[in-house]
This record gives structure tokens, C-alpha cells and sequence, in this order.
């Protein structure tokens, strides 16, 4: 299979779970290519430049699905009735990789102050509702805003979806 790198580096070299697959030097208008036999496991991207190391990037062979993870962009939000904070849901597997395939229904219930603005997953060909309780996860992750009330108190916001390790984030309104 090919694999596609980019970089501004002046020579990437690529090793596929420890063993190198060649060093190249580096057009930076163009991506830089290998032909490499498919195998499980982990493929780095080593960028040089002066002969030195500079960068590395290295994605690995995910499992199936597993269970959602949940990020906030702030834990505490005001209670006046705008505040928002923004949860995203990533679609993980049993070690907590990202899932870069999974698009599976999440469905979201929320207790507390608030209420659930909108959702998303940034995939511009989906015709899903924006105003609505679920959305598909794209590329493995999806979106809900979250909108304070007016009173203090917690939000909890639970995020599910069938086959997967349900997660749960409580957010303090204030």
C-alpha cells in the first residue's frame, strides 16, 4: 500500500514497527511516498533536518470500537442562561486510540441546568438536524454544545451509543 507523508522537513525517514523503510529527501510542494507491505502495529514518520531530528509522527493499527471519551473545552460555565461549553465525543478502542473509521450513532441525555444548543461532526455531506438529541461521529469524533441555565448547579451530560462504553461529564454552573 502507499503511504502518503508531507512535511517541511528536509529528509523523512519511515519505520514500520522499529524496522526503517528508507529515508528521503523531502519535496515540499509534493507528498513524499512509500510502497510498504501492509502490517499491524505502529508506522513513524521521522522528519530531519541538518542531519538531526526535528519531529515524529507515528499512528497505529486501532481495534474495533469500544467506548466514547469525552472532552470539554471548560469545566465551570456561568448560570446566566448563554454560556456554553462545547463536549466532544471521540470513538475509541480498548486502548484509547481513536477509531478514524467509526461513525456510530451517539445519542445524548442531559440532567441538570442546561440543555443540549446543538450537535456536530464536521462531515459537510451529513444531513442530520444540528437542534437535535444524537448524531453520527465522523472520522470517529462528533460534537454537543452545551447551554448553561440559570440557576447554579450541575449539567450532566451522558453520551451512548449501542456496543460502546458509555462515558458521562458532569460541568459545574455558576
Amino acid at each position: 500500500m502507499e503511504v502518503w507523508t508531507y512535511s517541511n522537513c528536509e529528509s523523512l525517514e519511515l519505520l514500520l514497527n522499529g524496522q526503517g523503510l528508507g529515508e528521503k529527501i523531502v519535496d515540499r510542494n509534493d507528498r513524499t511516498v512509500w510502497n510498504v507491505v501492509y502490517e499491524p502495529g505502529e508506522l513513524v514518520a521521522v522528519g530531519n533536518i541538518g542531519g538531526k531530528e526535528v519531529t515524529r509522527k507515528t499512528v497505529v493499527t486501532v481495534g474495533h470500537a469500544a467506548a466514547v471519551q469525552l472532552t470539554v473545552n471548560k469545566q465551570i460555565v456561568h448560570a446566566n442562561g448563554t454560556d456554553v461549553v462545547m463536549v466532544r465525543v471521540t470513538v475509541v478502542d480498548n486502548k484509547g486510540n481513536v477509531v478514524p473509521t467509526a461513525d456510530n450513532e451517539i445519542r445524548f441525555t442531559i440532567e441538570g441546568s442546561g440543555q443540549i444548543l446543538g450537535v456536530g461532526n464536521g462531515d459537510s455531506s451529513s444531513h442530520e438536524p444540528d437542534k437535535a438529541s444524537s448524531r453520527r461521529a465522523f472520522n470517529g469524533h462528533c460534537l454537543a454544545i452545551i447551554q448553561a441555565g440559570e440557576e447554579n448547579g450541575e449539567i450532566e451530560l451522558t453520551p451512548t451509543s449501542t456496543a460502546l462504553k458509555a462515558a458521562s461529564i458532569t460541568i459545574e454552573v455558576v
